[in-house]
């Protein structure tokens, strides 16, 4: 009978934890937005586009990227990722003056992630020691072994503070870094559990865990209903949290996989903050996250049956009145969304014209930052020199962007556009 008591109070325990954390998910009524992802319409982009303007990149021998694989807005400064050099670009984002070059000072690391974070004006940059491979299942493992140590050996976190000097700063690595997408937020860290955890003690597992700047619990959201009992590499959640959705990186925008939902985190709560109602070939169905699949060739084939269904959101740019965000399908097809007075546009079918100068559509899906004024996209030379002889005789295209054309190559940078919505 005892036995039975303590059970009972395990369970009622689990459950009220599990309440609370939906009753704070839930703080407040969100914004329903009803669609078809499969018929909504483009629009013509001079509808809602007022003006862009073009920026070069400066094309110098220090400042020559071979793979642009990442663009990032950090205060006053444009940040290009080459992965092939592992090489980290700056550029004065008003005159694409080049700034500086991070390359870490020890040749065996190799950057893995970069944040920018606006109370520090700095980029954290997160790099991994190349002569150590650790497996996602180990990777698991070892978090809660070498909980409390300092794990610099294999990965290392930099402080690059943006200004006149660029200093760099080494920073204590707690075993959460293992992780891929570990996010400093609040003076703390932001750490995404994507599967599930034999190793965990705690009775309940959580999607999403908030720590302090001492590396302690505050907060902790999302638990997986489904997963304990399951094979350990059951399915890594995706939940990305979009950096660039607010200028000052207090308020988040995220979405969990195949949840219709973007919800909004701030430093200590989460709300869903838009709701997307969808037709039942986008969504997948509400009893997923409680089906206890008996093994991954079951879990497959119930996804491969709803294949058309949206996996995961990135991107999500929130710019006054306008939500930008992409998405993915289970059968790995990309779709480009914009959102404004609760009407949802598809990107895919936007068409353009003299108005912007008959950029190519393709410009609003790679805008990837923004500031007060301006969400910032990026195009190709290649792409410019076909425009070239059009962008000369537009009498509204700037003098020095005109003098820029003239003695371009085709060897030069890419070319950002800031380009400023109605």
């Amino acid at each position: 009978m005892v036995k039975l008591k303590r059970r009972y109070a395990l369970l009622t325990f689990i459950f009220s934890l599990c309440l609370g954390a939906a009753k704070m998910s839930l703080a407040q009524d969100s914004i329903k937005v009803y669609a078809d992802p499969e018929s909504i319409t483009g629009f013509k982009a001079s509808r809602f586009i007022e003006k862009i303007d073009f920026l070069p990149l400066q094309t110098t021998k220090q400042s020559k990227y071979l793979t642009a694989s990442q663009f990032m807005m950090a205060g006053d400064a444009i940040v290009i990722r080459d992965n092939q050099n592992h090489i980290l670009y700056l550029f004065d984002k008003s005159s694409g003056k080049f700034l500086y070059a991070f390359k870490n000072d020890k040749k065996r690391y190799v950057i893995d992630n970069i944040q920018y974070v606006p109370s520090k004006n700095a980029l954290l940059i997160k790099s991994l020691n190349k002569h150590y491979t650790i497996t996602d299942k180990k990777n698991t493992e070892l978090v809660h072994k070498w909980q409390g140590r300092d794990i610099s050996r294999f990965v290392s976190l930099q402080w690059l503070f943006l200004g006149d000097h660029y200093r760099r700063q080494s920073a204590p690595v707690p075993s959460i870094a293992l992780n891929n997408d570990l996010f400093y937020y609040d003076d703390g860290f932001i750490y995404r559990n994507y599967g599930n955890d034999k190793h965990s003690k705690d009775s309940v597992l959580y999607r999403l865990v908030q720590y302090d700047s001492h590396n302690r619990i505050k907060h902790q959201y999302f638990p997986f209903f489904n997963l304990p009992g399951l094979w350990s590499d059951y399915y890594r959640y995706r939940l990305q949290l979009s950096d660039n959705a607010s200028l000052d990186n207090k308020n988040l925008l995220f979405q969990l996989d195949f949840s219709p939902a973007i919800y909004e985190l701030t430093p200590d709560t989460i709300t869903e903050k838009y709701q997307f109602v969808f037709p039942m070939s986008s969504v997948m169905p509400q009893d997923f996250n409680q089906l206890s699949f008996r093994n991954n060739i079951d879990y497959q084939k119930y996804k491969d049956k709803n294949e058309q269904a949206f996996s995961d959101y990135y991107g999500l740019i929130e710019h006054g009145n306008y939500l930008f965000f992409n998405a993915n399908t289970l059968a790995n097809r990309n779709r480009h969304f914009m959102l404004t007075k609760n009407i949802l546009y598809d990107i895919n079918k936007v068409t353009t014209d003299s108005s912007i100068y008959n950029l190519p559509p393709r410009i609003l899906p790679r805008i990837f930052g923004q500031d007060q004024r301006y969400v910032y996209s990026i195009i190709d030379i290649p792409t410019i020199i076909k425009l070239k002889e059009s962008l000369l005789k537009d009498k509204t295209i700037s003098k020095d962007f005109k003098d820029y054309l003239s003695v371009m190559t085709k060897d030069d940078n890419d070319i950002i556009l800031k380009i400023q919505l109605k």
